[in-house]
């Protein structure tokens, strides 16, 4: 348990932990991790044919862990301000929740975004002068809206680019929750999900879908679970086994909706929010969610989120010179099994000694203190 220690989350002074939160992030960034496995086996030349229908579906429904993750989001960045506005909690200062986004977030983003840059060109898969643009582009979170493409320096920011949009409006967005009366904020919140899914439904282009406006829909889930959870549950959630039974029912609807994702755009993230409900309410589904291994997992998905591909990418390459292809589905079975434990060694490493850091308010501080008293004994 002294490693798990080591490896939990800094929480931010005045906060405390929600473990199920970390253990629903678990889920997400699995889902998300083994979907690119599956999703790189042919471009890797490493699987041959094509997938039975169960790993079709998977790799049809195992993207939909980003989704989750703007579900978790918003509940996360709507708790100090529904606290502030509905709960009597000291009003949320905008200059400290810029700057905790800036130095929680921007040191990995950056440093990870360069690496991925530099292995690419050092690879031979680019030159220096075809990914500078790219690199300067997600850098300021622009990609998307000037290429309208994925970044080919971190595929993955395309999701960042998202959040941080979103981290922008929320102190806008939470304006909903000067709404005293619950049916009529609730009610806003639950017309805003539905209007903006079927939003998503009609407007189909890539630049709408990788701007925050195609995923409101899930972000305010995320805003409708924070009310409950402060208001109604008053951050104690009482446990009931009625709640299990909701969090499978929500859970095993999940993965089928996600089959036919663009008919059920608007009733889709309700359903996670069910199943997210479940996950805080439910006398099983709390300790399941909860589970030490899961939360610190779960606690490093930012870290595993930037660094899975070029991780999974750089083992294939390595890996196809000994390995010789394999009918798809055993490629996916050898190839989870082969990549999963670099994935987390490597991760738990850059999250141990890059994001881990980050996490502490202070740092800015300390290092410049550090710098300091370097600066003198030199």
């Amino acid at each position: 348990m002294a490693f798990l220690e080591r490896l939990s989350r800094i929480v931010t002074p005045g906060r405390r932990l929600i473990p199920q939160i970390d253990g629903l992030r678990f889920v997400a960034i699995s889902s998300v991790f083994y979907y690119h496995v599956a999703h790189w086996l042919p471009v890797a030349k490493a699987g041959v044919g094509g997938p039975n229908f169960p790993l079709a579906v998977m790799m049809t429904v195992g993207r939909y862990g980003v989704e989750l993750f703007f579900v978790i989001s918003g509940f996360v960045l709507a708790l100090p301000f529904v606290r502030a506005r509905l709960a009597g909690g000291k009003p949320v200062s905008l200059r400290a929740y810029f700057l905790r986004r800036l130095t929680r977030l921007e040191p990995p983003y950056l440093l990870l975004l360069l690496a991925a840059f530099v292995i690419r060109v050092l690879a031979g898969e680019n030159t220096a002068s075809e990914l500078w643009p790219h690199l300067l582009a997600g850098m300021i979170y622009q990609h998307n809206s000037i290429y309208g493409a994925m970044n080919p320096v971190m595929g993955a920011s395309w999701s960042l680019e998202v959040e941080v949009q979103f981290y922008t409006l929320t102190p806008l967005l939470t304006y909903v929750f000067v709404l005293r009366r619950p049916k009529l904020r609730r009610g806003l919140l639950l017309l805003l999900i539905l209007s903006f899914g079927f939003a998503r439904y009609y407007i189909t282009s890539w630049r709408y879908y990788t701007c925050v406006f195609g995923h409101l829909h899930e972000f305010f889930a995320g805003y409708l679970l924070a009310d409950l959870y402060v208001v109604d549950w008053r951050e104690q959630p009482r446990e009931s086994r009625v709640w299990d039974v909701v969090s499978l029912l929500a859970w095993t609807a999940v993965w089928p909706l996600v089959l036919y994702e663009d008919r059920v755009f608007p009733i889709l993230p309700l359903v996670v929010f069910a199943a997210y409900c479940g996950a805080l309410r439910g006398t099983f589904s709390r300790r399941l969610f909860g589970n030490s291994w899961l939360v610190v997992t779960g606690g490093m998905c930012y870290t595993i989120y930037l660094a899975h591909g070029p991780i999974i990418d750089r083992c294939y390459a390595l890996g196809m010179r000994a390995l010789p292809a394999l009918e798809f589905n055993r490629a996916f079975l050898l190839w989870s099994a082969l990549l999963t434990v670099p994935g987390l060694v490597i991760s738990t490493i850059l999250f141990a000694y890059l994001e881990r850091p980050c996490m502490n308010p202070a740092w800015p501080s300390l290092l410049a203190a550090r710098v300091r008293g370097w600066a003198r004994r030199s």
